[in-house]
């Protein structure tokens, strides 16, 4: 009963088969019903397309709009991971992979999730098959745990207690988490920052947090992407893995990953704490909705760290959801 809307937010299983098409390959077949949406890939470009002028009062309001729809989101797909975590880690939730239902103009968006062809067992992958699977899903989602793990290996993972635990528990969470700062920065960032004379005081602090927060989502986009192209090129045969590994270790990339994951969740938390002083202040409406859906991403998005959620139920509690 406490998952009853699920049917319309993840597929179905049908029907399934596997044929072994080498010594140690086989391929699988699934069969899964279909469910209603486009990817929110695909929904963001055609919210982009067409860039609006506006006064530094309505980017305000524009971001504060934008975290009610990634609260739905995180709200909607919180509710799929805290039912599927108890046997499967999907272990790829990015936006191409989650869909929104937006066909309604009176309804807010509705969000599901499929693509579950890297999904792994969750109770093995706690007991240690961690280490046997092939490491996967899209790079640029990649905690800095994954990235030692795709350089070093898993003993070299094995010995980052912080880390070693963000790979086994916190996948889903960090992927899902970027997700939504994701989100939040492509929809707001539809019209420039722009202030006036008429932006009161408590705008203004939004305006520069949120100016922070673009500067720092767009420099991890970038590292963030160069290395995808690199990984990218590596599995199409086109680069040396072992040597893209041999750079990944001499370049330190797992690092310099959590250096700019960490940058990225302060500048999340200071356009939080802007957005809440400006709500106490009367500003914009939605603002404390806003900064409270800003510190549930940043909870979500790991460095290895010990202050980030741990239960797909907590994430719903702190998003005030029942």
């Amino acid at each position: 009963q406490r998952f009853r809307s699920l049917e319309m937010r993840v597929p179905a299983l049908v029907a399934m088969s596997s044929k072994q098409i080498g010594p140690e390959a086989w391929r699988a077949v699934l069969v899964m019903t279909e469910i209603p949406g486009t990817s929110v890939d695909a929904w963001i470009q055609r919210c982009c397309s067409s860039p609006r002028n506006a006064d530094g009062a309505a980017s305000v309001e524009l971001l504060a709009e934008s975290c009610t729809t990634v609260t739905g989101m995180v709200s909607h797909l919180a509710e799929v991971f805290e039912y599927l975590s108890e046997f499967m880690y999907h272990r790829d939730a990015n936006i191409a992979n989650i869909l929104v239902d937006a066909g309604f103009p009176e309804a807010p968006p509705s969000f599901g999730l499929v693509d579950f062809g890297l999904a792994v067992d969750a109770e093995s992958w706690r007991q240690g098959a961690w280490q046997r699977h092939t490491i996967a899903g899209d790079c640029r989602y990649w905690p800095a745990s994954a990235w030692l793990l795709f350089g070093s290996g898993a003993a070299a993972l094995e010995q980052q207690g912080d880390l070693l635990s963000e790979y086994q528990a916190r996948l889903d969470f960090h992927s899902l988490g970027l997700a939504g700062l994701l989100v939040v920065h492509d929809l707001t960032a539809r019209r420039p920052i722009h202030s006036d004379e008429a932006a009161g005081q408590q705008d203004e602090n939004v305006l520069n947090a949120l100016s922070v927060f673009f500067g720092t989502w767009q420099r991890y986009c970038q590292f963030a992407t160069h290395w995808w192209e690199v990984v990218l090129d590596a599995f199409r045969g086109e680069r040396d893995i072992s040597e893209l590994q041999a750079e990944c270790v001499r370049t330190g990339v797992s690092e310099v990953f959590r250096t700019h994951l960490r940058d990225l969740r302060r500048a999340a938390k200071r356009l939080s704490a802007a957005c809440g002083l400006a709500a106490l202040a009367g500003a914009a409406p939605g603002l404390e909705a806003a900064s409270r859906l800003l510190d549930v991403l940043v909870s979500m998005v790991s460095t290895g760290d010990a202050d980030c959620v741990s239960s797909w139920k907590q994430v719903r509690r702190n998003l005030a959801m029942p």
